[in-house]
């Protein structure tokens, strides 16, 4: 008999897999398959608790499909489905279904010895690759290591010499399963047509392969073989040891299917198709390196004829036959008993979907081996993309700083343009900036001065002053008018006793009303300090002026407007011109009332409270 030893290998792979989070390893506590066959839909429940798998419900109804609609129709059968489920009351959340054997694609490969799972997935995918009828793009693969099948040496053999050498690594057995992408887009565009969500896409094969185990654990031990008859086809897969190692479907026609037409059920000439396939079938099985008896048969299927068809199994090849009864599973639940061959395959999904390694194939989420990285061209790009940053991060940083450099630009450039604007005003502020600087350098008090020479200069009845300048070298100009030359010599005389630095004037006789008859300009350099005890000098003093007449100005002539200096409060010396004649107070009152009455004629320029005329003003300016 046969031993079979675990891999290492596999334990390994099952150990890592458990360990890694985000793994394959299935971690469900519940799930509802469902399947689709022949026009029935058949759902099942199953929970997952305290280690130990129960199915809680089972349905099976028939799929009603629309008008003209066909199986093929994906978005159909989905809409049939979702009416049969709302039939049945079932209101499933996540779901998982499996892939009809004849639209997979099965390969048992040896492989050299590998040690990680990504070696395993990259020689899968080049094996596979090259026996594919189509492209690897249009496909989607997923294996499942197999245990290493064993032999014992011959009873009573002793390793002597080249035998005693230990043995080489095992290789590595893999069962590949191929499905096209089209098919797992079918299945999740009828999913989402009858409202479910499709979590896993595992295949039937190996879901009628957990049902054998589930039901008949003593065949879980040998070499067994399953046949499922169909409408059209037999699938006849072989266990060993449990895991599935050998898988074939074949076809027969319509009207080959043995059906059970009442008693006695279908007769020998029907079930005699179903026996060649097995025949073929398992010629293929023996054909393969390291295959093993089949010591057991077991028949299911939904057309009634399995009693016959394992009857004529166990005649044709001696070996015992039975039928697969999945009452045994669903004894203690709620289910549909009319239809219990028909629920094998969704109990298999369910029971290996809540196994802790979980679904031996699922081409919703298949392995795949990791990408090749190209280490230095990844250390290239990761190289060119950060200079290109870096440059990217220089140009940002320079269009920053030219940004500022242009609104302090454009800042700078309107107040150059405010300052051309001002320039004129702005140089006679300076220029008068300097002079009061230069006139505070010279730590000149001149209101002093001003005052000295009130004292000084003669009385106003024989000479006073027309004129007043200064000069940035401490030269004080003065126009005088006076009654005659010895006055202005007089005058000049007494202020460079005082200590003044007068240049001798020029004389100039004039005719003047007043009985003044000449005139000169005097310019004096004023002492750095004066002398002159100011309190102690002689001033005349001025008679008041007389109430019943106005305020006359202070001289015959107002002063120059080149004159800067302030007056000073003592301006006893600037005398001023002789009286204008009297004017009656009568007279006075005439002339205020005729122009108050032409101030009130209409159309006049005379406002009638203001001496003077005004004139409307324009707009933006101030009136005058």
């Amino acid at each position: 008999m046969a031993l079979s030893i675990p891999n290492p290998l596999t334990q390994m792979m099952n150990r890592w897999a458990a360990a890694m989070p985000g793994s394959r390893r299935n971690r469900r506590t519940s799930v509802t398959a469902l399947d689709v066959e022949d026009g029935w839909l058949h759902v099942l429940q199953a929970v997952a608790r305290g280690g130990q798998t129960r199915i809680v419900r089972h349905g099976a109804a028939a799929l009603t499909l629309r008008e003209g609609a066909s199986t093929e129709d994906a978005s159909a059968l989905g809409e049939a489905v979702r009416r049969a489920l709302e039939q049945l009351r079932f209101k499933p959340g996540p779901v998982i279904m499996g892939v009809p054997r004849a639209q997979a694609m099965l390969r048992r490969l040896e492989l050299p010895p590998a040690k990680t799972q990504a070696e395993i997935a990259s020689m899968v995918y080049l094996q596979v690759n090259r026996d594919l009828p189509f492209r690897l793009e249009e496909a989607l693969l997923d294996f499942k290591v197999l245990p290493q099948f064993i032999e014992p040496a011959p009873a009573g053999a002793t390793p002597t010499g080249a035998e005693a050498a230990p043995r080489p690594a095992p290789s590595t057995n893999v069962l590949a399963a191929v499905v096209r992408r089209e098919t797992v887009e079918y299945y999740q565009t009828l999913a989402g047509a009858a409202g479910l969500k499709l979590t896993a896409l595992g295949l039937r094969s190996v879901a009628a392969r957990r049902v054998l185990e589930f039901c008949h654990r003593e065949a879980a031990g040998g070499c067994a073989a399953l046949v499922s008859i169909r409408k059209g086809e037999v699938v006849f897969d072989v266990l060993r040891d449990g895991a599935l190692v050998f898988s074939r479907v074949g076809a027969i026609a319509g009207e080959a299917v043995p059906e059970d037409s009442g008693e006695g059920g279908p007769s020998a000439a029907q079930t005699q198709p179903v026996v060649l396939e097995v025949v073929r079938s398992l010629h293929s099985y023996e054909s393969a390196e390291g295959h093993q008896r089949v010591a057991r048969f077991f028949v299911t299927g939904t057309t009634g004829a399995g009693a016959k068809t394992a009857a004529a199994l166990s005649q044709r090849f001696g070996v015992p036959a039975q039928v697969l009864d999945a009452g045994a599973a669903l004894a203690e639940v709620e289910a549909d008993k009319a239809h219990l061959d028909g629920a094998l395959p969704a109990i298999g999904l369910a029971l290996e979907a809540l196994d802790p390694a979980g679904l031996s194939f699922d081409f919703l989420n298949p392995k795949r081996p990791p990408v090749q990285r190209d280490y230095r061209r990844v250390r290239v790009l990761a190289s060119a993309a950060g200079s290109v940053a870096l440059v990217m991060a220089v140009a940002g940083l320079r269009a920053h700083w030219l940004h500022q450099r242009e609104r302090q630009r454009d800042t700078v450039k309107e107040e150059a343009t405010l300052a051309a604007r001002n320039l004129a005003a702005f140089r006679v502020v300076r220029a008068e900036a300097l002079a009061l600087r230069a006139w505070h350098a010279g730590n000149r008090d001149w209101l002093d001065q001003l005052a000295l020479l009130s004292a000084l200069l003669p009385h106003s009845r024989d000479l006073y002053v027309t004129a007043l300048s200064t000069s940035a070298r401490n030269t004080l100009s003065l126009g005088v008018r006076a009654r005659s030359s010895e006055i202005v010599d007089s005058a000049c005389s007494t202020l460079r006793t005082a200590g003044y630095q007068v240049r001798p004037p020029a004389i100039t006789p004039i005719s003047d009303r007043y009985g003044y008859g000449v005139q000169a300009n005097l310019e004096l350099v004023a002492p750095a300090k004066l002398t002159n005890d100011l309190d102690h000098l002689p001033v005349e003093s001025r008679p008041p002026p007389q109430a019943s007449l106005p305020p006359q100005p202070a001289g015959p002539q107002a002063l120059s407007a080149t004159t800067t200096p302030p007056a000073p409060t003592a301006s006893a010396a600037v005398a001023p011109a002789p009286p204008a004649p009297a004017v009656s107070k009568d007279a006075l009152q005439q002339k205020r009332a005729r122009r108050l009455l032409h101030a009130r004629r209409p159309g006049s320029g005379f406002h009638p409270n203001q001496r003077r005329p005004w004139r409307r003003r324009q707009r933006g300016g101030a009136r005058e």
